[in-house]
């Protein structure tokens, strides 16, 4: 356990080692947030995430990172361990992201389906790879008229590749 000092008697960087290394992650997490350290924060979470994640200060925090590497790190993260709100946490990055690379790491899993909501959201960008992964959720889904709508919105895609998925 941390011995009660005074928080002013220890300088930030020394409070936060002792409390990392007493293995305190939530209070870890609040002490990289209140200096503005949103990427250490964000880090520990996914490191330590049965002990100290929350989706909506996750989210609230993955907003004000400054190395655009730990957006990948966090989709990744909620991937394997929260898919169901993924779409949610795209939604909240959407004019941060690279949408290519998003697309690829989702498909690279074979978990299109559950960024559908994220795609076409952002569809309205005409990204080639936005609209091809969206089609291809519609003929899958034999849902032909948002296809259609697709199609003819969107008419950056791979006609050839659409053909040959029907």
């Amino acid at each position: 356990p941390i011995p009660c000092v005074p928080w002013q008697s220890q300088t930030s960087g020394q409070y936060q080692r002792r409390v990392h290394g007493n293995l305190h992650w939530k209070e870890t997490v609040f002490l990289y947030t209140h200096y503005d350290q949103f990427d250490n924060a964000i880090d520990i979470v996914i490191q330590h995430h049965p002990s100290c994640w929350d989706h909506e200060q996750f989210k609230s925090h993955i907003v004000r990172v400054s190395n655009t590497e730990v957006y990948y790190r966090a989709i990744d993260f909620y991937l394997s361990n929260h898919p169901l709100q993924l779409t949610e946490l795209l939604n909240e990055l959407a004019t941060k992201l690279d949408h290519k690379r998003v697309v690829s790491m989702v498909r690279q899993r074979n978990q299109l389906p559950l960024i559908q909501r994220y795609l076409k959201h952002v569809q309205n960008n005409d990204v080639a790879m936005i609209n091809e992964a969206l089609n291809e959720l519609y003929v899958e889904e034999e849902d032909y008229s948002s296809l259609r709508d697709s199609i003819d919105t969107h008419g950056t895609f791979d006609q050839i590749s659409l053909a040959t998925l029907a």
